[in-house]
């Protein structure tokens, strides 16, 4: 946002005036069918009647380079500038070596955007984030606690008690979503806390324990590397900044491998 006043910041009484003219513009991009827009270049600023602010206003677009330089006719080019800007791939700039670890996060997020307009990107990203949480919620709510109370109930397969709090349940999976994996505090009957790993496939509903690795031992006062994220990095690059793990080879040949028509490391318990 920005505002626009007559006085400097140094100046006497510049914070007690307030601009009495608000403009701002809508950018509008019509994709796959459906308007993005969103409302930007927010500005207060005074005016003397409405109609100078509006010409006072409009006179931006030669900032945002709408007309040709020294003319009056409209640039073709305007309309893939400041304002519509695109997602670029950053593993085609030359300095990606340089900077690719520190770049690493942004271009894992917008990996699948590359070429879209960034005001398309941010709501798609909105939109996927949001059917994220729908699924992590219903597979909490629906398929695994279901499946934890049941066998702290029934006191199976050494669980007798969940020290992780539902809301915190940590599920790792594909884009697909066809495995996901639940980390968990488990205590059992002799009051041992472990991190134990749990993989559900919600298209059948069952549930197994991930055998290839140990259960994590947890201590009181251990404040040491998240142990799942030391797990999980044993076999592929991964932390929890990554809304999914999308490493094929990791899913096939260390979770979902199977050897005479049954899952290797996988122990079914529903």
């Amino acid at each position: 946002m920005k505002v626009i006043t007559s006085k400097d910041i140094h100046d006497p009484g510049y914070l007690d005036q307030k601009p009495q003219t608000y403009a701002y513009i809508v950018r509008g991009i019509l994709y796959n069918g459906k308007w993005y827009h969103e409302k930007s270049e927010v500005t207060y600023f005074d005016a003397a009647s409405l109609n100078e602010g509006k010409i006072d206003y409009l006179n931006n677009l030669q900032a945002w380079g709408f007309f040709k330089d020294g003319a009056a006719e409209p640039d073709q080019g305007f309309w893939d500038g400041k304002l519509f800007e695109k997602i670029t791939d950053k593993r085609k700039d030359p300095n990606w070596e340089k900077y690719k670890d520190m770049w690493a996060s942004d271009e894992r997020e917008n990996h699948d955007y590359i070429g879209l307009y960034t005001l398309v990107a941010d709501e798609l990203k909105k939109e996927k984030e949001a059917e994220d949480r729908a699924f992590r919620n219903q597979i909490t709510t629906s398929y695994l606690l279901p499946f934890y109370n049941k066998q702290v109930k029934l006191k199976l397969n050494h669980i007798i008690k969940l020290t992780s709090n539902p809301k915190d349940f940590n599920l790792i999976y594909p884009k697909d979503k066809r495995v996901v994996i639940n980390p968990i505090s488990i205590t059992d009957e002799k009051g041992t806390i472990t991190i134990r790993y749990f993989v559900l496939l919600p298209e059948t509903n069952e549930v197994f324990e991930w055998q290839l690795v140990k259960p994590n031992i947890l201590h009181k006062n251990d404040y040491t590397d998240n142990p799942i994220s030391n797990t999980i990095n044993a076999f592929t690059k991964w932390d929890f900044s990554c809304p999914t793990l999308d490493d094929d080879i990791f899913w096939s040949k260390r979770v979902l491998l199977k050897e005479d028509g049954n899952y290797k490391y996988l122990k079914k318990l529903q």
